[in-house]
């Protein structure tokens, strides 16, 4: 649904033709004498316009998988419309009203190219240009001779807002218990860790001839980072979780961690063990820039994960500590 003016002149090759359109709309090869009209070089048309229809839009780059998280959009549209046109032929010099019509109806059928950025979560900036072609009369109302095309064309710039805050995906997080105060037990057998966390056990004073775990003081949380399919490029919305990762490992400085790479269930085993493992990679490379110490990150690639049935939780990155043994 659109409404717009715009403003229609005769072409060259008619104004040459001497051409004389009198008040009742009809073209005369000459003026008529004592009839109110003038020639098509010194007219001019406004046209009101009122588009009522529907539009299918399609975004190319979306029918890739490689390209469909992209913040670039190219969108075709075609597109079915009811048009309708108000003509008033004026007179160039004096912008009178030489004819006034009514309303006409049309039957428009076209389409549109749109290529767009979203340059935030809620501002996007782009290009178009269509255009409709129209059933019936002319749009500027006046009698076909030389020229017979009736069509609107527009491109232009585009800018598009989205209201509201842009919604995260809620995931799942690995946790890991670090150890506050020694405590001398007996040793026994360790107990399995839930899916979601692994807890490692640190001495600080071990006692002679026994050796020593640490109970958990305080529990740390690592957030998995998860990443498109087939893409080892980490996504923008997934930066605060790098950020609170990399704040963790400040914040203890003798914490060592593994990185372990992920993916689903599309694809081989064998390219699916190097994208896990290039996903770790890509983890290790952001926290190194933010200045981690590499020797504190372990990176691996398991590949595919059978044992996650939904694919976007399958492609993603853990971060566990790594244990180390505790000598007496």
């Amino acid at each position: 649904m659109r409404w717009g003016r715009t403003g229609l002149s005769a072409r060259g090759c008619c104004t040459a033709s001497d051409y004389w359109l009198g008040v009742d709309g009809v073209t005369f090869h000459a003026p008529v004498a004592g009839f109110d009209g003038a020639d098509y070089a010194a007219l001019k048309t406004s046209v009101a316009l009122q588009q009522y229809g529907a539009s299918l839009n399609v975004n190319l780059l979306g029918l890739s998988q490689r390209t469909a998280q992209s913040r670039c959009m190219l969108e075709i549209s075609p597109q079915l419309a009811a048009v309708g046109t108000k003509a008033d032929v004026k007179t160039l010099a004096a912008d009178r009203s030489l004819i006034k019509y009514r309303t006409r109806w049309h039957l428009g059928a076209g389409g549109s190219l749109r290529a767009s950025y979203a340059v935030t979560d809620n501002l996007r900036l782009g290009l178009y240009s269509g255009v409709t072609w129209l059933t019936g009369r002319g749009m500027d109302a006046v009698a076909k001779h030389i020229h017979d095309a009736n069509f609107l064309w527009e491109s232009g710039v585009r800018m598009g807002w989205t209201f509201g805050k842009s919604r995260r995906r809620v995931v799942s997080e690995s946790t890991i218990s670090l150890p506050a105060v020694p405590v001398p037990v007996r040793e026994e057998p360790a107990m399995p860790a839930p899916p979601d966390s692994v807890s490692i056990s640190v001495a600080e004073t071990p006692a002679p001839e026994e050796k020593v775990v640490v109970a958990p003081a305080e529990t740390l949380t690592f957030p998995i980072i998860y990443f498109d399919f087939d893409r080892s490029v980490i996504r923008t919305s997934e930066t605060d979780k790098l950020q609170a990762i990399c704040e963790l490992l400040r914040d203890y400085p003798d914490l060592r961690v593994r990185l372990t790479g992920w993916c689903d269930r599309s694809g081989s085993r064998a390219v699916n063990l190097r994208i896990s493992l290039r996903r770790a990679e890509a983890v290790r490379a952001w926290l190194t820039a933010q200045g981690i110490d590499a020797s504190r990150l372990e990176v691996r690639g398991m590949g595919i994960d059978y044992s996650e049935p939904v694919s976007a939780r399958a492609r993603r990155v853990v971060t566990e500590t790594v244990e180390k043994e505790v000598q007496p």
